[in-house]
């Protein structure tokens, strides 16, 4: 299995993360990856974290890039299927306040779909 698959519904981009571990080894792939959607058109972006059960610092730095770069662009990023322990520590570093975290990708496609 890859270590990030993507699928499109209409204007909207699902990037599935297939690791447990997110870490400095595979921020590069994953910022990568995100940003192919971005470029082939693709301002609405979901990231499904739901097998990561550790997310390191390098990574959430790659987030808060991608979400920078959405944002000057008029995109929109969601984030959803977080374990307990990565939704924790966003929320111990506040980084729950960056981004929009929503419990599953229905809930995020709902949320994207209502944006014009």
């Amino acid at each position: 299995m890859p270590n990030f698959e993507r699928e499109t519904f209409d204007d909207i981009a699902l990037i599935t993360v297939n690791i447990e571990r997110a870490t400095v080894q595979y921020t590069d792939e994953f910022k990568l990856f995100v940003k192919t959607a971005f470029s082939e058109g693709y301002t609405k972006i979901i990231i499904d974290f739901g097998a990561i059960q550790f997310m390191d610092s390098s990574f959430i730095g790659s987030l808060v890039n991608i979400v920078k770069d959405l944002r000057t662009h008029n995109g929109h990023l969601r984030l959803c299927n977080f374990s307990v322990p990565v939704l924790t520590m966003f929320e111990l570093t506040r980084m729950n306040r960056v981004f929009e975290i929503l419990p599953t990708i229905d809930k995020a496609v709902q949320s994207l779909r209502k944006i014009h």
